[in-house]
């Protein structure tokens, strides 16, 4: 990793920082970086500089922090440049206003009261040319959603291809459970292994055969101390099979 007295967010995400050359590497693709730590942010938020190539492999909170950052900075610049060319003015009628107080003073004291009781009776300074930048709060908002937004389509539509491919039934999109579980996922964050093939037919179903043997305890609690109707519901499949299923029912559920 990079030296801990590098103080911008994203040495966290370097190695291998040559003392010499200045050159370090991204932890995520390893590709080496021969320039400033603001051209590497570029590289992981993905913003096009100078022939700066983006990071294939950077995790997508990592991609919007950086890329929020550039955006933020080139924000600043603008804002700066806009200062220096339009907002000489309203500052120097505040300056202006301010040496004419201590002309009309007699002492230095008595100017400084002056300045003051004229300070009151202007006008409240018009907004300048920077005021609009100083909480980027707006900015990173809009910048955030219209990422997120674009994160977002990019997985819905590897789920929907998992659904097409694997002969989903569209109406289990609406199941609690399935419902749950993206809600799961998404509060585990970058990062998350989704389970293999061998997890679901071995330790998840026991766990969960586990679980229904345990809900089953407390049902045949409920049969003993209220009683309970056994309830039958049949039908034939496309082979003209009859299929029964068998319902305990009682106040603790069916």
């Amino acid at each position: 990793m990079a030296s801990s007295s590098k103080k911008d967010f994203a040495w966290q995400w370097t190695k291998d920082l040559d003392p010499i050359t200045k050159h370090f590497y991204c932890v995520f693709c390893n590709h080496k970086c021969t320039s400033s730590i603001s051209r590497f942010k570029h590289h992981l938020g993905g913003v096009s500089s100078g022939g700066m190539i983006s990071c294939k492999k950077v995790p997508p909170n990592v991609k919007e922090e950086c890329f929020a950052n550039v955006m933020g900075t080139k924000e600043k610049r603008k804002a700066s440049h806009e200062l220096y060319r339009g907002g000489e003015e309203s500052e120097s009628v505040d300056m202006g206003t301010t040496r004419t107080a201590y002309v009309s003073s007699g002492s230095g004291s008595a100017s400084a009261t002056h300045s003051q009781q004229i300070g009151s009776l202007l006008p409240p300074r018009s907004r300048g040319p920077l005021d609009r930048y100083v909480t980027s709060e707006a900015r990173q908002t809009t910048l955030n959603t219209a990422f997120k937004k674009e994160e977002r389509r990019q997985a819905s539509r590897a789920l929907a291809r998992w659904f097409y491919t694997s002969a989903i039934p569209f109406n289990a999109a609406n199941n609690e459970y399935y419902v749950n579980a993206m809600k799961l996922v998404s509060n585990f964050g970058p990062g998350f292994d989704a389970p293999t093939s061998h997890e679901y037919r071995t330790w998840m179903l026991k766990e969960e055969v586990d679980d229904v043997q345990s809900m089953m305890k407390e049902h045949q609690k409920a049969w003993k101390r209220y009683g309970c109707t056994i309830m039958s519901d049949g039908w034939s499949d496309g082979k003209s099979r009859c299929l029964i299923n068998f319902l305990v029912n009682s106040p603790q559920g069916t």
